[in-house]
Protein backbone atom coordinates (compact mmCIF):
# COMPACT_ATOMS: atom_id res chain seq x y z
CA UNK A 1 0.00 0.00 0.00
CA UNK A 2 1.36 3.24 -1.01
CA UNK A 3 1.94 5.60 2.49
CA UNK A 4 0.56 8.93 2.40
CA UNK A 5 3.57 11.76 1.52
CA UNK A 6 3.19 13.12 5.33
CA UNK A 7 4.24 9.51 6.89
CA UNK A 8 7.60 9.28 4.72
CA UNK A 9 8.27 12.74 5.00
CA UNK A 10 7.20 13.69 8.84
CA UNK A 11 6.99 10.48 10.79
CA UNK A 12 10.41 9.02 11.89
CA UNK A 13 9.67 7.57 15.26
CA UNK A 14 11.73 4.73 15.93
CA UNK A 15 10.71 1.52 17.57
CA UNK A 16 11.99 1.97 21.50
CA UNK A 17 12.06 -1.51 22.47
CA UNK A 18 12.06 -1.46 26.57
CA UNK A 19 14.23 -4.08 28.63
CA UNK A 20 12.26 -6.62 30.23
CA UNK A 21 10.17 -3.68 33.03
CA UNK A 22 10.93 -4.25 36.93
CA UNK A 23 7.26 -4.64 38.61
CA UNK A 24 5.40 -3.47 41.78
CA UNK A 25 2.13 -4.23 42.45
CA UNK A 26 -0.25 -3.32 44.96
CA UNK A 27 -3.59 -5.04 45.54
CA UNK A 28 -6.86 -3.13 45.23
CA UNK A 29 -9.98 -4.49 46.97
CA UNK A 30 -11.76 -4.36 44.11
CA UNK A 31 -9.94 -6.69 42.03
CA UNK A 32 -8.28 -3.99 39.77
CA UNK A 33 -4.19 -3.27 40.91
CA UNK A 34 -2.28 -0.41 41.06
CA UNK A 35 0.94 -1.31 39.16
CA UNK A 36 4.53 0.39 38.35
CA UNK A 37 6.90 -0.69 35.96
CA UNK A 38 10.16 1.20 34.36
CA UNK A 39 10.96 2.38 30.94
CA UNK A 40 14.03 1.48 29.43
CA UNK A 41 14.99 5.35 30.03
CA UNK A 42 14.46 4.28 33.79
CA UNK A 43 11.33 6.11 33.91
CA UNK A 44 8.57 4.87 35.96
CA UNK A 45 5.35 4.07 34.65
CA UNK A 46 2.04 4.27 37.24
CA UNK A 47 -1.01 2.02 36.02
CA UNK A 48 -3.83 0.57 36.89
CA UNK A 49 -4.77 -3.17 35.67
CA UNK A 50 -7.27 -5.37 35.56
CA UNK A 51 -6.52 -9.31 35.36
CA UNK A 52 -8.94 -11.66 33.20
CA UNK A 53 -10.53 -13.97 36.22
CA UNK A 54 -9.18 -17.23 34.56
CA UNK A 55 -5.53 -16.82 34.18
CA UNK A 56 -5.30 -20.71 33.45
CA UNK A 57 -7.13 -19.33 30.09
CA UNK A 58 -5.11 -17.56 27.88
CA UNK A 59 -7.40 -13.79 27.20
CA UNK A 60 -6.90 -11.07 24.88
CA UNK A 61 -5.06 -7.92 26.57
CA UNK A 62 -5.27 -4.33 25.46
CA UNK A 63 -3.74 -0.86 26.59
CA UNK A 64 -4.72 1.89 26.75
CA UNK A 65 -2.66 5.50 26.22
CA UNK A 66 -4.34 8.76 27.46
CA UNK A 67 -4.49 12.35 25.89
CA UNK A 68 -2.42 14.80 26.35
CA UNK A 69 -4.40 16.29 29.39
CA UNK A 70 -5.90 12.75 30.37
CA UNK A 71 -4.61 10.45 32.55
CA UNK A 72 -5.03 6.50 33.35
CA UNK A 73 -8.38 7.24 35.09
CA UNK A 74 -10.14 9.25 32.09
CA UNK A 75 -10.41 5.68 30.87
CA UNK A 76 -12.44 4.94 34.07
CA UNK A 77 -14.35 7.62 34.14
CA UNK A 78 -15.72 7.47 30.73
CA UNK A 79 -16.69 3.96 31.37
CA UNK A 80 -14.39 2.06 28.45
CA UNK A 81 -11.88 0.36 31.16
CA UNK A 82 -14.71 -1.25 33.21
CA UNK A 83 -16.34 -2.53 30.09
CA UNK A 84 -13.00 -3.57 28.60
CA UNK A 85 -12.99 -5.64 31.90
CA UNK A 86 -16.24 -7.03 32.10
CA UNK A 87 -15.62 -8.52 28.64
CA UNK A 88 -12.75 -10.66 30.31
CA UNK A 89 -10.24 -9.31 28.83
CA UNK A 90 -6.59 -8.14 30.21
CA UNK A 91 -6.66 -4.68 30.63
CA UNK A 92 -4.03 -1.84 31.37
CA UNK A 93 -4.29 1.66 31.65
CA UNK A 94 -0.86 3.62 32.20
CA UNK A 95 -0.31 7.38 33.03
CA UNK A 96 2.37 8.80 30.08
CA UNK A 97 5.30 9.81 31.76
CA UNK A 98 4.81 13.96 33.17
CA UNK A 99 0.97 12.92 33.62
CA UNK A 100 -0.64 11.51 36.48
CA UNK A 101 1.57 9.19 39.00
CA UNK A 102 3.98 9.30 36.50
CA UNK A 103 7.62 10.85 36.09
CA UNK A 104 6.65 14.03 37.57
CA UNK A 105 8.90 16.23 35.72
CA UNK A 106 9.22 15.44 32.27
CA UNK A 107 6.33 17.79 30.63
CA UNK A 108 9.25 19.64 29.43
CA UNK A 109 10.76 16.81 27.78
CA UNK A 110 7.58 15.63 26.29
CA UNK A 111 6.63 19.12 24.74
CA UNK A 112 10.28 18.65 22.81
CA UNK A 113 9.73 15.08 22.10
CA UNK A 114 6.09 13.80 21.84
CA UNK A 115 7.28 11.12 20.74
CA UNK A 116 9.63 9.78 23.68
CA UNK A 117 6.12 9.03 25.57
CA UNK A 118 6.64 5.59 22.90
CA UNK A 119 9.23 4.26 25.64
CA UNK A 120 6.07 4.11 28.14
CA UNK A 121 3.94 2.29 25.54
CA UNK A 122 6.52 -0.47 24.72
CA UNK A 123 7.22 -0.39 28.60
CA UNK A 124 3.12 -1.43 28.86
CA UNK A 125 2.85 -3.81 26.30
CA UNK A 126 6.17 -5.55 28.02
CA UNK A 127 3.92 -5.51 31.10
CA UNK A 128 1.09 -7.25 29.77
CA UNK A 129 3.09 -9.77 27.95
CA UNK A 130 4.74 -11.13 31.44
CA UNK A 131 0.97 -11.65 33.00
CA UNK A 132 -0.38 -15.09 33.64
CA UNK A 133 -2.57 -15.66 31.11
CA UNK A 134 -2.60 -13.09 28.51
CA UNK A 135 -2.33 -14.10 24.89
CA UNK A 136 0.36 -12.49 23.26
CA UNK A 137 -1.04 -13.56 19.67
CA UNK A 138 -4.14 -11.01 20.96
CA UNK A 139 -2.76 -7.90 21.68
CA UNK A 140 -5.05 -4.57 21.28
CA UNK A 141 -4.03 -0.51 21.88
CA UNK A 142 -6.58 2.12 22.45
CA UNK A 143 -5.52 6.06 22.36
CA UNK A 144 -7.01 8.52 22.74
CA UNK A 145 -5.47 12.37 20.89
CA UNK A 146 -2.12 12.45 22.35
CA UNK A 147 -2.30 8.74 22.95
CA UNK A 148 -3.73 7.75 19.31
CA UNK A 149 -0.85 9.77 17.87
CA UNK A 150 1.58 7.65 20.27
CA UNK A 151 -0.09 4.50 19.41
CA UNK A 152 -0.07 4.82 15.09
CA UNK A 153 3.22 6.76 14.87
CA UNK A 154 4.83 3.65 16.85
CA UNK A 155 3.10 1.14 14.47
CA UNK A 156 4.38 2.65 11.49
CA UNK A 157 8.08 1.78 12.79
CA UNK A 158 7.01 -1.11 14.92
CA UNK A 159 9.59 -3.98 13.95
CA UNK A 160 7.39 -6.35 14.52
CA UNK A 161 9.65 -7.41 17.81
CA UNK A 162 5.60 -6.76 19.66
CA UNK A 163 2.90 -8.34 17.60
CA UNK A 164 -0.32 -6.06 17.26
CA UNK A 165 -3.46 -7.47 16.75
CA UNK A 166 -5.47 -4.30 16.32
CA UNK A 167 -5.55 -0.47 17.05
CA UNK A 168 -8.52 2.01 17.93
CA UNK A 169 -7.56 5.47 17.58
CA UNK A 170 -10.01 7.92 19.34
CA UNK A 171 -9.38 11.38 17.59
CA UNK A 172 -5.60 11.23 16.36
CA UNK A 173 -4.67 14.50 15.37
CA UNK A 174 -2.99 16.39 12.56
CA UNK A 175 0.11 16.67 15.80
CA UNK A 176 0.88 12.89 14.15
CA UNK A 177 2.42 14.33 11.36
CA UNK A 178 4.70 16.86 13.15
CA UNK A 179 6.32 13.98 15.53
CA UNK A 180 9.68 14.80 16.00
CA UNK A 181 12.33 11.97 14.12
CA UNK A 182 13.43 9.84 17.24
CA UNK A 183 15.83 8.36 15.29
CA UNK A 184 17.11 9.14 11.47
CA UNK A 185 17.36 5.93 10.03
CA UNK A 186 13.84 4.35 11.15
CA UNK A 187 12.22 2.81 8.48
CA UNK A 188 8.69 3.95 7.82
CA UNK A 189 5.98 1.40 6.52
CA UNK A 190 1.90 1.03 6.66
CA UNK A 191 0.08 0.02 9.76
CA UNK A 192 0.97 -3.83 10.43
CA UNK A 193 -2.52 -4.13 11.48
CA UNK A 194 -6.12 -3.62 11.85
CA UNK A 195 -7.53 -0.60 12.60
CA UNK A 196 -10.62 0.98 13.97
CA UNK A 197 -10.49 5.04 13.60
CA UNK A 198 -13.00 7.49 15.20
CA UNK A 199 -13.65 11.27 15.88
CA UNK A 200 -16.31 13.44 15.30
CA UNK A 201 -16.53 16.26 12.44
CA UNK A 202 -16.67 19.70 14.33
CA UNK A 203 -13.60 19.25 16.70
CA UNK A 204 -11.19 21.85 17.20
CA UNK A 205 -10.10 22.85 13.36
CA UNK A 206 -6.07 22.44 14.40
CA UNK A 207 -6.70 18.76 15.46
CA UNK A 208 -8.12 17.72 11.60
CA UNK A 209 -9.63 14.34 13.74
CA UNK A 210 -12.00 13.46 11.39
CA UNK A 211 -9.31 14.35 8.56
CA UNK A 212 -6.35 12.04 10.62
CA UNK A 213 -8.60 9.53 10.55
CA UNK A 214 -9.24 9.00 7.19
CA UNK A 215 -5.92 9.24 6.16
CA UNK A 216 -4.78 6.86 8.79
CA UNK A 217 -7.26 4.23 7.73
CA UNK A 218 -5.66 4.68 4.61
CA UNK A 219 -2.37 4.11 5.87
CA UNK A 220 -3.31 0.84 7.74
CA UNK A 221 -2.76 -2.79 5.70
CA UNK A 222 -5.65 -4.83 7.27
CA UNK A 223 -8.77 -4.42 7.83
CA UNK A 224 -9.79 -0.61 8.85
CA UNK A 225 -12.94 0.81 9.62
CA UNK A 226 -13.40 4.78 10.15
CA UNK A 227 -16.33 6.14 12.09
CA UNK A 228 -17.02 9.71 11.76
CA UNK A 229 -19.72 11.51 14.59
CA UNK A 230 -21.43 14.51 14.30
CA UNK A 231 -20.37 16.73 16.74
CA UNK A 232 -17.61 18.81 19.07
CA UNK A 233 -16.72 15.87 21.19
CA UNK A 234 -13.20 15.39 21.46
CA UNK A 235 -10.74 12.16 22.25
CA UNK A 236 -12.17 9.62 24.65
CA UNK A 237 -15.02 11.78 25.75
CA UNK A 238 -16.65 10.40 22.76
CA UNK A 239 -17.18 7.05 24.77
CA UNK A 240 -19.10 8.95 27.12
CA UNK A 241 -21.24 11.47 25.39
CA UNK A 242 -21.97 9.88 21.83
CA UNK A 243 -24.55 6.94 22.19
CA UNK A 244 -23.21 3.47 20.33
CA UNK A 245 -19.19 4.74 20.91
CA UNK A 246 -18.52 2.62 23.46
CA UNK A 247 -20.64 -0.65 21.74
CA UNK A 248 -18.63 0.16 18.82
CA UNK A 249 -15.26 -0.34 20.03
CA UNK A 250 -16.48 -3.40 22.12
CA UNK A 251 -17.51 -4.93 18.72
CA UNK A 252 -14.33 -4.09 17.10
CA UNK A 253 -12.18 -5.86 19.69
CA UNK A 254 -14.69 -9.16 19.86
CA UNK A 255 -14.40 -9.28 15.73
CA UNK A 256 -11.43 -8.67 15.60
CA UNK A 257 -9.86 -11.33 18.29
CA UNK A 258 -9.06 -14.77 17.39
Amino acid sequence: MKMHPLSISMLSVCVLLATAPSLSLAADPDGVRHVSFTTIDHVEIAAIYHSALDTDTLRPAILLMHGGNQSKMTWVEVGLFDALAEQGYHVLSIDIRGRGDSGVGYEEELRRNPAIAQRDLVAGLEFLLAQPGVDSENLAMIGSSYGSNLIASWMMSNDGAIDIDTIVCLSGTAILFRFPPARADAEQHPINCSGLYVACDNEIDRYKADETANKLAGETLGKSEVKIYEGQVHAARILQHVEGATQLVLDWLDEEFD
